[in-house]
C-alpha cells in the first residue's frame, strides 16, 4: 500500500467518526417567533401607548399602522424581516412626515421587541434614518386676516375660525372644549389637550372671546360641535372658493404673532399655547423675534 492510498483511508476513516458524531448530535431548529408584526404592533400599542398617550395621538398611531405599515409590509412573524425589507417598506411612503412618523413608530415598537428578547437583533439600527425638514407655519398679516373673518360671513363655522384665532388652539383642541371648561368667573378657559401631557392648560377668557362664545347657541356639551373631517371639508372648501395660501394651524400662529406683536412675554405666550418648554415657542417664533428686533433698532436714536 503506497503512500497516497493509506492517505485516502485515513481520510476516509475521520469522515466516518465525523458523521457519526454529527448523527449524535441533536438537530438544530430556528425558534419560531410567537407573534407576527401585526399581532406585536397591537401588543405593543395597547401595553405601551394606550394609556400614556391624549386621544389624538392614539388616532395617529393606529393611523400610521393601518394605512402604512400595514399596507407596505406583509404580516409574518416578527424574527423573519431583514433590515432591507423594512427600508423598502419605509420607502414606498410619500410623505417625507408621514415616512418619518413611521420610521419612529415602528421603531419603537421594534426596539421594544428586542429589549424583550422577542427579536434577536435590533433590526432598526441597520436601517437608514428618515429626515424630514418640519414645515414652519406662517402667520397672517393684519390684512389677511381681516381678509380671512370677512369671506367667513356666512360660513357656519366662523365662531370656530374667530376662536382659534383668539385662543391659539390646535384644530382638534378647540373641538373638545365643553361650556363647563369656561369658568367666566376666573377668566379662564379649560384646555384638556389632544398632543402631550403638557397641552392641558389653562387660557385666558378674553373680552373679545367672552363675546363670541356669548353669540353662540348652547346646542350641546360642546362649544363646537363638529367632526374633525367636517372641519377639515369646510376650511378646503374655503381654501378652494377664495385661493386661501395658509393652513388652519397657522391660525395658531397668528394668535401667538398677535400675542408677540403686543410684547406679551415668549413664556406666558408657552403656557397659553401649551409648549413644554419655552425654547420650543421660542424656537417656532424666531421669525417674529426677529421683525420686532428690526423695529426696535429703527427706535435707536442716540445723539453723540
Amino acid at each position: 500500500m503506497n503512500d497516497f492510498q493509506k492517505l485516502e483511508n485515513q481520510i476516509t476513516e475521520i469522515n466516518g467518526k465525523l458523521n457519526l458524531l454529527l448523527a449524535g448530535l441533536p438537530a438544530l431548529q430556528i425558534q419560531p417567533c410567537k407573534y407576527t408584526l401585526y399581532s406585536w404592533l397591537e401588543e405593543w400599542f395597547h401595553t405601551y401607548k394606550e394609556n400614556e398617550l391624549k386621544p389624538n395621538s392614539l388616532l395617529q398611531i393606529k393611523i400610521c399602522i393601518n394605512k402604512h405599515i400595514k399596507k407596505n409590509l406583509p404580516n409574518k412573524p416578527l424574527n423573519e424581516y431583514s433590515a432591507f425589507e423594512i427600508q423598502k417598506g419605509l420607502n414606498k411612503i410619500q410623505s417625507t412626515r408621514m415616512r418619518k412618523y413611521t420610521y419612529d413608530t415602528l421603531g419603537a415598537a421594534l426596539r421594544q421587541a428586542y429589549k424583550l428578547d422577542i427579536i434577536p437583533n435590533d433590526i432598526m439600527s441597520k436601517t437608514d434614518n428618515i429626515k424630514h425638514k418640519r414645515k414652519i407655519g406662517k402667520a397672517l398679516t393684519l390684512d389677511e386676516q381681516k381678509h380671512f373673518i370677512e369671506i367667513l360671513h356666512d360660513n357656519k363655522l366662523k365662531p370656530l375660525y374667530q376662536f382659534y384665532l383668539l385662543s391659539g388652539c390646535r384644530k382638534s383642541e378647540a373641538l373638545t372644549v365643553k361650556w363647563s371648561n369656561v369658568d367666566y368667573a376666573n377668566k379662564t378657559i379649560f384646555i384638556s389637550g389632544t398632543k402631550t401631557e403638557n397641552a392641558i392648560r389653562y387660557i385666558p377668557l378674553f373680552p373679545q372671546t367672552e363675546n363670541l362664545l356669548n353669540a353662540i347657541p348652547r346646542e350641546s356639551e360642546y362649544i363646537f360641535p363638529y367632526s374633525d373631517n367636517l372641519v377639515k371639508c369646510n376650511f378646503k372648501r374655503l381654501k378652494e372658493k377664495y385661493n386661501l395660501r395658509f393652513r388652519i394651524h397657522d391660525l395658531r400662529h397668528t394668535f401667538a404673532t398677535r400675542c408677540l406683536e403686543k410684547n406679551i412675554s415668549i413664556n406666558t405666550v408657552q403656557r397659553w399655547l401649551g409648549h413644554a418648554q419655552a425654547s420650543t415657542t421660542a424656537n417656532i417664533y424666531t421669525h417674529v423675534q426677529r421683525e420686532f428686533e428690526l423695529e426696535e433698532i429703527k427706535k435707536f436714536d442716540l445723539k453723540l
